[in-house]
């Protein structure tokens, strides 16, 4: 797999040297999430973000490192979506970064305690880590996946539910 010989081949960064590349102080907790348009219904993108949004809220004493949504149909006004959430909302705990590089966002992969989206990178990168994953909705159905992996539903409830799973440490 590419993915095996990507992983194989990074210079990963420190703990130390993230925090000061990306100019941050790491919770106790932190997450990744990447969420992208959805491909089989681009009508519910927006709705979609903004219920994993509202349920990221519930987590708390966690550092939510977003990324920016892929280039597909209604990623940038998922970004803007994204920007104003965090704006609107004050929340200092939430981090968005357009663009963090291969490099960095592997290095964040031996780092965090857990992936939460609808990227294939929480099923295809994420599980040589050990890192858990909660997969939300259908984007990458039908994908192989492993046990580390918790698909869900788009609705607060299964979400909240799946990242607490991930972040209690018998996971």
């Amino acid at each position: 797999s590419l993915h095996l010989d990507k992983i194989k081949n990074n210079n990963y960064l420190k703990k130390s040297q993230l925090e000061k590349k990306l100019k941050i102080k790491f919770f106790k907790k932190n997450l990744i999430v990447t969420y992208h348009p959805e491909t089989i219904s681009s009508q519910k993108s927006l709705q979609n973000l903004s219920i994993l949004l509202k349920s990221l809220i519930k987590i708390k004493n966690t550092m939510i490192i977003i990324t920016s949504p892929n280039a597909d149909a209604q990623g940038n006004l998922m970004i803007n979506y994204i920007e104003k959430f965090i704006r609107k909302n004050k929340l200092k705990n939430f981090l968005f970064f357009k663009s963090l590089g291969s490099q960095v966002y592997l290095s964040l992969l031996k780092i965090v305690d857990g992936i939460v989206g609808n990227s294939s990178s929480g099923i295809s990168e994420a599980p040589f880590f050990r890192v858990g994953t909660v997969n939300i909705g259908d984007r990458q159905q039908n994908r192989a996946t492993v046990s580390g992996i918790i698909n869900c539903k788009v609705s607060q409830s299964s979400i909240v539910k799946s990242i607490n799973k991930i972040l209690n440490k018998k996971f």
